[in-house]
């Protein structure tokens, strides 16, 4: 409250300022990327102000905005009489060094080009693609790594592990790393699929060398504690009795679970919800380990960003583990097409009636590249 009664008594600082007008412009571009977002934020502006002004001028408004118009306002609203507070402290202080990266420029095969995208094979075996785009400050990264759910031992470890390796790593307490993700504007996303594992992230050129070094933690140097594990696992129970309470997701997991029985795709809320209790913290270690061997990751990247610096990067980054080569044809054996129709039904008491039809497909196996 001291903090806070500053913020009506005393000048902002110019960097203070700057630091968070620079928050708000970077979440702005992100929000308005797509056409769905924009249409969105137009239509609200448009209800509550009754015009499009204010969108259009949003951003040269913030940049308006001065150290006493923030005093006024802090005078004005914050007021601790009609304060909520929830507190997080973290377990240590202190601000984190960003790790120097490669020492020395790695080589690149360059396998084509088509426009501004080049496609490299690394030394160590790793695809990189690269698309230059100019447009903006904004860097767009996704790493992938094929096999995905092909690869659990026990349905679930996948996205349990997903889960838990933002949960802290070596260098940045759980607290640590939501905080500087959320206050540098970088978004970082692990996530499992049927038939990959990937981390997506997005991040302005001024906060490269920190989502750089928070992309690494993530990927190489997850705590994976135990407790953490335990909570996401709680997390996805729940949601999995959320989909069973909810008609039109509890019909598409019936449908799932039928169309693909047997495979990862089929891996849904019914399977899920028998498995999930039974992982423990030895099976998401020894998941995440045999994660992102270069020979089978693919990293796509998309902005105005210096070719070798991202090839030293992921030259570093991955490792080659003398592995096989991993092809998804290779799992087709699983995906049997029907012999005959299944007709699931589910009795729940609502108003609405889902219906959904569908066949099974080769799917993207049987294509070239």
């Amino acid at each position: 409250f001291d903090e806070i009664d500053k913020l009506s008594k005393q000048d902002i600082t110019e960097d203070e300022l700057k630091k968070a007008k620079n928050i708000i412009e970077r979440d702005t571009f992100y929000s308005r990327e797509s056409v769905s977002n924009i249409a969105s934020e137009i239509g609200y502006t448009a209800t509550i102000t009754n015009n499009t002004d204010y969108y259009k001028n949003y951003l040269e408004n913030i940049n308006k905005v001065t150290s006493a118009d923030l005093k006024r306002v802090a005078k004005e609203y914050l007021n601790k009489d009609y304060a909520v507070i929830s507190v997080i402290l973290p377990s240590k202080e202190g601000k984190p060094q960003i790790e120097k990266q490669a020492d020395r420029n790695y080589s690149a095969k360059t396998v084509s080009k088509a426009n501004d995208t080049t496609k490299y094979v690394l030394e160590n075996g790793a695809t990189l693609i690269i698309t230059k785009n100019t447009a903006n400050d904004i860097i767009a990264m996704e790493m992938t790594s094929r096999g995905g759910n092909n690869l659990e031992k026990i349905p679930g470890i996948a996205s349990v592990t997903a889960q838990t390796m933002l949960k802290g790593t070596q260098k940045y307490t759980n607290q640590e790393l939501s905080l500087l993700l959320e206050e540098n504007g970088i978004r970082l996303v692990p996530s499992a699929r049927g038939d990959s594992f990937s981390i997506v992230t997005k991040f302005t050129k001024n906060e490269k060398a920190l989502a750089l070094d928070t992309f690494e933690q993530v990927a190489n140097k997850a705590v994976l504690d135990t407790f953490e594990i335990e909570r996401v696992k709680a997390d996805k129970m729940h949601s999995i009795k959320n989909i069973k309470n909810t008609p039109d997701s509890l019909a598409f997991d019936e449908f799932r679970t039928a169309l693909w029985e047997g495979t990862p795709y089929g891996n849904t809320g019914k399977v899920l919800e028998k498995t999930i209790p039974s992982i423990q913290r030895e099976d998401v270690v020894n998941f995440y380990n045999n994660l992102f061997p270069a020979e089978n990751t693919v990293i796509s990247i998309n902005g105005n960003v210096d070719e070798q610096e991202f090839i030293n990067y992921f030259s570093k980054l991955l490792k080659n583990s003398n592995k096989a080569k991993i092809n998804p044809a290779d799992y087709k054996t699983k995906y049997k097409t029907l012999q005959k129709n299944k007709i699931t039904k589910i009795n729940k008491d609502s108003q609405a009636t889902w219906i959904l039809i569908g066949w099974l497909t080769d799917g993207v196996t049987n294509e070239k590249d």
